[in-house]
C-alpha cells in the first residue's frame, strides 16, 4: 500500500514540480531513511514506520524517473523505455547478489548503512545526468 501511495503521490508531484526535481530529493530522502533504519529496530512501531517510508520513497522513483527517460530520450523514446526497464529487472535481479555480499560482509544491522550511500550516489548522477533538462 506504502509503494502504491509512493507511486501515486510522485507522479503528481513530478507534473508539478518536474521530474528530475522528485527523483532526486526522493532518493535523498530514501538514502536518509536507511541511515536511520538501523537505529530503531529494537521497536516495533519504528520497524512497521521504517518499511513504510522506505516502501513508499522506494515506489517513488519509478514513474518520476521512466518520465525523465522518456523526456531524455526523444523520438526514440519507445526503445528507450523498454531499455530503461530491462535495465531496472537487471538491477533487482542484482540486487540480491549485492545484498548478500553486504549481509556476509557487515551483517543484516548495518545492512542499510551499506545501502545509504549508493542512493545518494544515484541521486547525484541523476542531478548530474539531467541537469540540462528543464526544471
Amino acid at each position: 500500500m506504502a509503494g502504491t501511495a509512493g507511486n501515486l503521490t510522485a507522479g503528481r508531484l513530478a507534473d508539478r514540480y518536474g521530474p528530475r526535481r522528485v527523483v532526486v530529493t526522493v532518493i535523498l530522502s530514501l538514502a536518509v531513511a536507511l541511515v536511520l533504519t538501523p537505529l530503531g529496530r529494537d521497536a516495533l512501531a519504528a520497524a512497521v514506520a521504517a518499511v513504510v517510508v522506505i516502501g513508499f520513497l522506494s515506489f517513488s522513483v519509478t514513474a518520476p524517473q521512466q518520465h525523465l527517460v522518456i523526456t531524455m530520450a526523444g523520438p526514440g523514446a519507445g526503445t528507450v523505455t523498454a531499455l530503461h526497464q530491462s535495465a531496472l529487472y537487471l538491477a533487482v535481479s542484482l540486487s540480491g547478489a549485492a545484498g548478500a555480499l553486504g549481509l556476509e560482509w557487515q551483517g543484516p544491522a548495518r545492512l542499510p548503512w551499506l545501502a545509504a550511500p549508493l542512493a545518494a550516489a544515484a541521486a547525484a548522477l541523476t542531478a548530474v545526468a539531467t541537469r540540462r533538462l528543464p526544471r
